[in-house]
């Protein structure tokens, strides 16, 4: 980080064109491509009557073109702290020299990069930076883990600087357009004492919750944001989310009957678990959930997934400001827990513990916790080193595959293009979706479909290669002979120049060559049924290379 140097000169910033080849233009004027009806007609006025910013002498604005850093950091005016050394990159000529010298911009290396575009990140940083950099502001860890300075993400979000928008994704790594840095500077410039402050469980988009509430599918039904659902109900879910199954099997858990109610053995161990025995009635069960007993036992099955972290056996008496006492040990460590990995409903440190959940308030809970490591499943498999990984769900929704609807669920981590292509079975012939029933099988009987792909990594062995394959169960449909699968493929370690279609059974015409690091994603056709709970591997084949 560069050392500033501070003058007690205080210099007026100089309000210019966004770079040093726009034409200036008077100010209050419209611009042909900026109607009234747009986004940031208003942000894009206020800054040009200030002259802050300025159009093109053919009457344009181009909102939609992209920031630079130099041109962004001249957008905000000099401050009165000035860098210490000259950057690499930035000669003294530079048109925009004096006004990154006086950015007092966050910088890590000796070079500015004034050229390339301002990422979204830089520029909440830096503008919460020239606002004071005032702690305390409050968003949950959904929001501020997405910058490396979680203070300026809970500003800029709580005060609705920037909110992303779906109200969660806050895109930081994207860059800027030219009407965007306009209303982020007219809403940090116009901040003061009684500003309003933003909740997130108002600023999240409800189309983003019903995607998240219908995609895990936990109650067989569609999101409505006031839906209710008893005790009865709610652990039913729970133990679909900890054991990751659709149908639960109780075969491992210590359990029996504790009711004369459908979901018996659930309710059984998540009383013993989470709740508490002495809940364990057929009156209790029939009751509506309450909002702090369906984040713990969210908690419950998070800390029965991949990361352990999630809940610590150290996380105790630390919960929320309104939850006044916990009726057992259990609940006070998963609601701790839920504290310290900052869950939260609002700009507060509360969460209503005893309002009557709904479908709302629990997707709030539910795309937040996911966040933290996933609810679903990834199978990694690579030389008998067999694992599980949390996944979460992919939240951007604006950014969807536009085949989103054949899927149970779109995951973080899996490119659109993987989504968007046709299954292939072993003939060639495209495979019509059946996603659902597939996707009940594999997520159920995944250990079929790990050891038949366990058999794949094993006969790379003989190429002298160490292979690693994940398989997702929701990327499995069923084919006339078998199934179809979709997978990632990475090759660890192999001999120089190995041509794909040598060290895998393949119908693709491709022999492009393998590397140590390759990584690809291709669909696997099994070319025969499932026998029992095994998946023959014999006639196994590489029908498609997705992306490579």
């Amino acid at each position: 980080m560069f050392k500033v140097k501070r003058f007690l000169t205080v210099f007026l910033a100089v309000t210019m064109v966004i770079s040093s080849f726009t034409v200036f233009v008077s100010a209050a004027r419209d611009f042909k491509d900026v109607p009234a009806d747009y986004w940031a007609y208003s942000y894009i006025q206020t800054l040009v009557n200030d002259g802050t910013v300025n159009g093109y002498s053919d009457g344009t604005f181009l909102p939609e073109e992209s920031v630079t850093r130099a041109e962004f950091v001249k957008m905000i005016g000099k401050t009165s702290v000035r860098f210490e050394k000259d950057f690499k990159d930035v000669p003294k000529d530079y048109w925009g020299y004096d006004y990154i010298m006086y950015s007092d911009m966050d910088v890590d290396s000796d070079n500015f990069r004034p050229d390339e575009v301002i990422t979204r990140d830089d520029v909440l940083k830096l503008l919460y930076k020239r606002s004071g950099s005032v702690k305390g502001s409050i968003a949950p860890s959904i929001i501020t883990s997405q910058s490396t300075n979680e203070d300026a993400a809970a500003w800029g979000y709580m005060y609705g600087i920037m909110q992303g928008d779906d109200g969660v994704n806050l895109r930081l790594d994207d860059g800027l357009t030219r009407s965007e840095a306009a209303a982020l500077i007219c809403r940090s410039r116009a901040l003061n004492s009684s500003s309003t402050k933003y909740s997130f469980k108002n600023v999240v988009n409800d189309a983003l919750l019903k995607e998240a509430y219908e995609q895990f599918n936990l109650f067989n039904d569609t999101y409505d944001a006031g839906r209710t659902f008893t005790n009865g109900e709610m652990v039913e879910a729970i133990m679909k989310l900890a054991t990751d199954k659709i149908f639960v099997n109780y075969a491992d858990i210590d359990t029996d009957y504790s009711v004369n109610r459908p979901n018996s053995f659930s309710f059984y161990t998540v009383c013993k678990y989470v709740l508490g025995k002495d809940r364990m009635t057929e009156e209790f069960y029939d009751k509506n959930v309450v909002n702090s007993d369906a984040l713990a036992m969210l908690m419950f099955a998070a800390k029965h997934k991949y990361n352990k972290n999630v809940v610590k056996t150290s996380d105790k008496n630390n919960y929320y400001s309104d939850v006044l006492s916990v009726p057992n040990d259990n609940i006070n460590a998963f609601l701790s827990s839920a504290y310290r990995n900052g869950i939260k409903l609002d700009n507060t440190n509360k969460i209503y513990p005893d309002d009557v959940l709904n479908a709302k308030t629990f997707a709030l809970f539910l795309i937040q916790v996911d966040a933290l490591s996933g609810y679903n499943s990834a199978y990694i498999i690579q030389n008998a080193n067999n694992y599980r990984a949390d996944v979460p769900l992919n939240t951007m929704i604006y950014s969807y595959p536009a085949k989103k609807n054949n899927y149970t669920s779109i995951l973080k981590y899996v490119p659109n293009e993987v989504y968007d292509a046709d299954f292939v079975d072993e003939k060639g012939k495209v495979v019509n979706f059946m996603s659902s029933d597939a996707f009940r099988f594999a997520h159920d009987y995944s250990s079929a479909f790990t050891v038949f792909l366990q058999n794949l990594v094993d006969a790379t062995k003989s190429y002298g290669a160490i292979t690693r394959i994940t398989f997702y169960p929701s990327l499995v449909v069923k084919s006339d002979n078998g199934y179809v699968i979709k997978v990632k493929v990475e090759i660890l370690d192999v001999k120089d120049n190995t041509q794909f279609n040598r060290m895998f059974t393949t119908t693709v015409n491709d022999d492009f060559k393998l590397s140590n690091g390759s990584v690809f994603w291709a669909e696997i056709a099994t070319g025969a049924p499932s026998n029992g709970m095994i998946i023959p591997y014999e006639n196994a084949v590489f029908t498609k290379i997705i992306v490579k």
